[in-house]
């Protein structure tokens, strides 16, 4: 059906930023799979089981917000392609009240209940130590830190920026696979969980470095006062859900921990946006009107 022209000279213009694409996906492998790897290597396979049971918390919660976020990626670009500044900002201050509501309600929960959870999904089984609360707790603040920087990483791909953004996402794989192999001889899961975290702390940084060169005028701190402010109202919200004196160890007690500890960071988060996110809250209600 088609007439190919096989004298037609050579057209690498649309994948000419195919290298750096596969630098950012190949941080996102070493992101996902860095630990196993390195548990592997170095610890044994009861190790390697541990991680593997937390993983299926912190990994479900994590495809949970990117389904829950995706919707409002095409919103920014489209007000990035629009050069609309003004708008660019409004939704992008949206996009990261989203994405700090629904990491800090879901993985403060999870720091909370994984634990727990798990003891209860490997209770009868004895080939390795389940109960490794440092170790769910670090996890999820790992892919917390991960999932926060969403906003800031969906600019640059719309911005283009892949280049510009590839040399990080190679120095955030570098971090992890060294500092994890540095720690997990002596720290085991913990150290790995560590590794993940120095990694993605840095990533997260660069991009909320990286949205000030693509957007000029948007300061750094809008997004750092944000995340002390949930910081904040999250260490008032675990302190009232561990002052409860309710024992997680039978699974009407999980879920009754569970809705009791949601209900508390709901109110408490409920009482930050209404309080210091006016403006996000009445965005997000029209925006969810249309």
């Amino acid at each position: 059906h088609y007439k190919i022209d096989k004298t037609a000279p050579v057209d690498n213009g649309l994948i000419k930023e195919r290298w750096n694409g596969f630098a950012i996906n190949l941080a996102a492998f070493i992101h996902g799979s860095t630990d196993v790897v390195i548990l592997t290597f170095f610890t044994d396979l009861s190790t390697v089981s541990v991680y593997g049971v937390y993983a299926l918390v912190t990994s479900g919660l994590k495809l949970l917000i990117n389904a829950t976020t995706s919707g409002i990626v095409p919103v920014v670009g489209q007000a990035y392609a629009k050069g609309d500044k003004k708008e660019i900002n409004t939704k992008l201050d949206l996009y990261e009240y989203i994405i700090f509501m629904l990491v800090f309600a879901a993985y403060t929960l999870s720091c909370l209940l994984i634990t727990p959870f798990v003891l209860l999904y490997t209770k009868g089984i004895e080939d390795a130590d389940y109960n490794q609360l440092l170790f769910g707790i670090l996890l999820c603040v790992a892919e917390a830190v991960y999932l926060i920087k969403a906003p800031h990483l969906n600019l640059a791909y719309t911005a283009n920026k892949f280049k510009e953004i590839s040399l990080p996402a190679y120095i955030e794989a570098a971090i992890n696979i060294v500092v994890s192999i540095a720690l997990v001889g002596k720290f085991g899961l913990v150290g790995v969980a560590v590794g993940t975290i120095c990694a993605m702390a840095f990533r997260t940084a660069f991009h909320i470095y990286y949205t000030k060169k693509i957007l000029g005028d948007r300061k750094q701190w809008i997004f750092y006062k944000k995340l002390l402010l949930f910081l904040v109202a999250t260490a008032i919200g675990v302190f009232f859900c561990i002052c409860i004196p309710l024992t997680p160890d039978t699974i009407i007690k999980w879920i009754a921990c569970g809705v009791i500890y949601a209900v508390i960071l709901i109110v408490i988060y409920a009482v930050l946006s209404i309080l210091f996110f006016k403006k996000e809250v009445r965005y997000l209600i029209n925006y969810l009107k249309k």
